[in-house]
């Protein structure tokens, strides 16, 4: 006897057959099984995706990466990587642990730098000369500078005209008598990417041979 045979005494009428004559019962098992594997599936690929969902709480345990303008109105838990390739609009505070930063232009926003010449001996003429220069380096990545340049000429034995020139640009010209000048200058310089930034003394007077001049630049760099 198989299962679609009635048992023993039975009836046709009494037996309408197994537990599953026309299949509907595997059927509705089979709906409820793909029922089931479809509601999951999204869970799968999130999770493959490194996601998980909470209660009130999305939670990125892998790289993210955002390539379009994202807005954060509360609080982002990020347990790794994270690339934003569009715009990040943060409306409340951020709070970072001291020391976690890398990057350059956060962590070493300005730098600075000073140097000074001096010339002796100088033959100075009624020609201007631009003596005394003096540069420093622009550092890597930076792309703005405050630069202040001063400069003092002392002559022999005549009078004279001084002012200081800075990455030629020349500041107010002094007239001294016989004895001691002294000048300043101070410019911002954008657009700058590497080289140098020089300063000088530029001086004029009746011939002298034992004329000096000193000049000093300070620089604050901007990125």
């Amino acid at each position: 006897m198989n299962e679609w045979s009635p048992p023993a005494g039975a009836t046709p009428q009494q037996y309408t057959g197994g537990k599953d004559p026309d299949g509907s019962v595997q059927l509705a098992d089979a709906i409820a099984k793909i029922r089931t594997t479809l509601g999951d599936l999204p869970h799968h690929l999130l999770e493959q995706a490194g996601i998980r969902v909470e209660q009130d709480l999305v939670r990125f345990t892998g790289a993210v990466d955002i390539t379009s303008t994202t807005h954060i109105g509360g609080t982002l838990d990020v347990d790794a990587d994270a690339t934003f390739g569009g715009a990040v609009a943060i409306t409340g505070t951020l709070d970072l642990p001291a020391g976690i930063i890398n990057n350059d232009a956060l962590a070493s926003p300005v730098s600075g730098d000073t140097a000074t010449s001096f010339a002796v001996g100088l033959h100075l003429t009624a020609t201007e000369q631009s003596v005394a220069a003096v540069s420093v380096n622009v550092p890597a990545g930076f792309s703005k500078a405050r630069v202040m340049a001063f400069s003092t000429l002392s002559a022999g034995s005549s009078s004279l005209d001084c002012f200081t020139r800075i990455q030629g640009n020349d500041g107010g010209t002094t007239q001294a008598g016989y004895g001691f000048g002294a000048s300043s200058h101070a410019i911002t310089l954008t657009g700058l990417s590497g080289g140098t930034i020089t300063a000088s003394t530029v001086a004029q007077t009746w011939p002298d041979t034992t004329s000096q001049a000193n000049t000093t630049i300070f620089v604050v760099f901007l990125r």
